[in-house]
C-alpha cells in the first residue's frame, strides 16, 4: 500500500529512513520493518480531515516512526482537538498493540468536537487515554514521575507550550521519563510569540515577555542547545513539518 503514498511524502519517508538507519556508519539494530495498513489513517483523513492540526503527511511520517523503532508505549503533549491522537491511535491499531497517553488542558473539553469525541466516534477508548490538565502538562508529567519509579514512555510527541521555559522544563522530565532509544519529536522548531496567531489575536499574553523573548523560538533553543545536556541525541530535523527528531540514550 505505499504506493498509495503521494510522491513528495514517499519522498520524505526515504529521506526519514536513510538518516536514521545509518548513525556514524552503522545501522541502528532496534529498526524493525513497516506495517504497511494504512488504512486507519486514510479513513480518519476522510471523516475528519478539516480539524487542526495534523495533516494525513505528518501521520504517515508518525506512521513509519512508530513502526520502525516498534514503539508500543506512547505519550503526546499538547492534543487540541485529539486529531493528531487518534492518527495515532489509528496506527497503533492497525499494529495490533500500543497505548497513547495525551495531555492538554481543561478548555480542551470545549472544543467542537473534543478529543472524547473523537475517541468515541473512531472507537478508540482502549487505545487512547486523555489528561485534562488543570495548567500545564508539566505538572501531570512531575505526577507521572512521583507515582513511577522507572522511565515509562519510548514515545513522546511534544506539541504544548512552545515557549522556551516550559519546553525545557518538559525536556527535562522526559529525561526521566522516556525510556533508552525512546524517540522524542519536537514540533513546531520555528514557532515564536511575535509571529504566532493566537498571541497577535490576544496580544495581552504577550505583554510579560520581553522583547527578545518574544521573537526567540524556543522551541529550537532547546532542541539547539537543551536537548543533547539531557541525554537526547539528535536524529534529525524534517523542515517541511518544522519537526526535530530526538532519540533518548
Amino acid at each position: 500500500m505505499l504506493n498509495q503514498i503521494p510522491l513528495a511524502i514517499l519522498a520524505c519517508l526515504r529521506s526519514y529512513r536513510c538518516g536514521t538507519e545509518m548513525k556514524f556508519g552503522k545501522r541502528i539494530s532496534n529498526i524493525t520493518e513497516i506495517n504497511t495498513d494504512l488504512s486507519g489513517i486514510k479513513e480518519i483523513t476522510s471523516k475528519f480531515g478539516d480539524i487542526k492540526y495534523m495533516k494525513e503527511e505528518q501521520a504517515l511520517v508518525l506512521h513509519e516512526i512508530i513502526n520502525k523503532y516498534d514503539l508500543v508505549d506512547l505519550l503526546e503533549l499538547g492534543f487540541f482537538q485529539g486529531k493528531s491522537s487518534i492518527y495515532m491511535g489509528a496506527i497503533m491499531k492497525a499494529r495490533g498493540k500500543g497505548h497513547l497517553t495525551t495531555i492538554d488542558l481543561e478548555v480542551a473539553r470545549t472544543k467542537s468536537p473534543s478529543i472524547l469525541q473523537l475517541i468515541e466516534q473512531t472507537g478508540y477508548k482502549d487505545l487512547i487515554t486523555p489528561i485534562f490538565a488543570h495548567r500545564s502538562y508539566t505538572w501531570e508529567l512531575a505526577q507521572m514521575i512521583k507515582k513511577s519509579r522507572k522511565p515509562i514512555f519510548d514515545f513522546c510527541y511534544l506539541d504544548g507550550g512552545h515557549t522556551f521555559d516550559v519546553t525545557a522544563l518538559g525536556v527535562s522530565l522526559l529525561s526521566i521519563l522516556m525510556k533508552p532509544g525512546g524517540i522524542l519529536i519536537l514540533d513546531d522548531l520555528n514557532w515564536s510569540i511575535a509571529k504566532s496567531p493566537h498571541c497577535k489575536e490576544h496580544p495581552e499574553q504577550a505583554e510579560i515577555y520581553s522583547a527578545d523573548e518574544q521573537s526567540a523560538m524556543g522551541v529550537r533553543m532547546v532542541w539547539e542547545e537543551v536537548l543533547p545536556k539531557f541525554g537526547f541525541k539528535q536524529i534529525k530535523e524534517i523542515k517541511e513539518f518544522s519537526w526535530g527528531l530526538a532519540q533518548k540514550l
